[in-house]
């Protein structure tokens, strides 16, 4: 299996000292420090226009201190512990002007990042883009009530809808009749990972235990009977796995966190009737990295991070 690694808003305008950043010399406007295939514990994302995002990987909430290099324009952030799911928390942080932004904790500069000058909002929609007409471009319905808060969702070929959440039965909505029909699983499959194999079948593995603990359970949900079977497990659980269907029909399962807790680096890959694991593939990843299958039939790994 060849695997291809590719790899509210927060404004703060106090110039007092009580509220400004401990005196620092002034380093040069240019130049940031790459981003790693992680986000630092501490760390800056740029979004577009002056726009930032602060994030906190770091058990607990941290007060930090941020400038824009070679300006008076300074400020503090309160950063939020990570909540339970992506890892970490994110702050926006819109600065007035534009430049380099270097966050501090305490004395020590903890990130830095450059504005790219990326424009914010929409592009400009195309003339024969609007000019389409609804039966082209398609409508939207009115809000109807789901039986579940459907947190996963799986299109399936027969046109129906799977979907589960965090409590409650799996369901099997019928766009056609609008009706749902309930497909108890045999797992708690709350943030699990999901594929659809080439014979349409859904794939799903992992599960919840509590929170930050993965089942090894691998399910396999087959639309003609809308009814489950269990495969080999995993060798160890998965909490916030990711799928990925080969070109030769096995699925790569990546990262997420094992029954006790702990990051699982190791990929494995499913295939009818077991599961092996990829020991010289190994990548500490975030929960549910991005990752699809390239035309040349290996796995692309496309972030999170900018520079994944």
């Amino acid at each position: 299996m060849p695997v291809l690694w590719m790899s509210a808003v927060v404004l703060s305008g106090c110039q007092d000292d009580y509220h400004s950043p401990p005196a620092r010399p002034e380093a040069p406007a240019g130049g940031d420090a790459s981003e790693a295939d992680m986000l630092a514990p501490l760390d800056l994302i740029y979004v577009c226009g002056n726009k930032f995002l602060a994030t906190n990987s770091t058990p607990s909430p941290v007060q930090v201190s941020y400038r824009l290099v070679g300006s008076g324009e300074i400020g503090r952030l309160d950063l939020p512990g990570p909540d339970e799911h992506p890892g970490h928390s994110e702050t926006e942080l819109e600065t007035v002007e534009r430049g380099v932004v270097e966050l501090y904790l305490g004395d020590d500069r903890v990130a830095r990042r450059r504005n790219e000058g990326r424009p914010c909002g929409a592009a400009a929609i195309s003339a024969s883009f609007a000019a389409t007409t609804q039966t082209a471009s398609g409508e939207w319905s009115d809000p109807f009530p789901w039986p579940v808060v459907a947190l996963h969702l799986s299109l399936l070929p027969n046109g129906k809808v799977l979907s589960w959440g965090h409590s409650g039965a799996p369901q099997v909505w019928n766009p056609a009749t609008g009706n749902f029909s309930a497909a108890p699983s045999p797992a708690w499959l709350f943030c699990a990972g999901h594929s659809l194999l080439a014979d349409g079948r859904v794939l799903v593995t992992g599960g919840h235990m509590t929170n930050g603990h993965g089942l090894p359970d691998i399910n396999i949900f087959t639309p003609s009977t809308e009814s489950w079977s269990r495969s080999t497990p995993m060798r160890r659980g998965r909490w916030y796995p990711t799928n990925t269907t080969m070109g030769n029909g096995e699925v790569v399962i990546l990262a997420g966190k094992d029954e006790a807790g702990s990051v699982v680096d190791e990929p494995e890959v499913w295939s009818t009737g077991g599961v092996r694991m990829l020991t010289t593939a190994s990548r500490t990843l975030a929960y549910y990295p991005r990752a699809f299958l390239a035309p040349n039939g290996q796995l692309f790994y496309a972030g999170h991070a900018v520079n994944s």
